[in-house]
């Protein structure tokens, strides 16, 4: 903000256009939303990657899981024998 309180947008010249208080504060919103709306999107990108992570996890124990449940049953028809 400047000295007068106000947000000021430039010109191609870069002249300051002042902005009213009700334009400003708007912008002022708009801007912490945008910052709110980036962490979230952030934390659901990470959030999003560990569940991958764990999905990935789970699914490697499924395969270990069958692998040894057929192991199993191939030992055990073989001992039936």
């Amino acid at each position: 903000m400047t000295e007068s309180g106000f947000f000021h947008f430039f010109q191609q010249e870069e002249q300051p256009i002042p902005l009213s208080p009700i334009k400003a504060a708007a912008y002022e919103r708009v801007n912490r939303q945008n910052a709110e709306l980036s962490d979230f999107v952030s934390k659901l990108t990470q959030e999003k990657a560990e569940l991958r992570g764990t999905l990935t996890n789970l699914e490697e124990q499924i395969a270990q899981y069958r692998e040894r449940e057929v192991s199993n049953d191939q030992v055990s028809s073989h001992l039936s024998l």
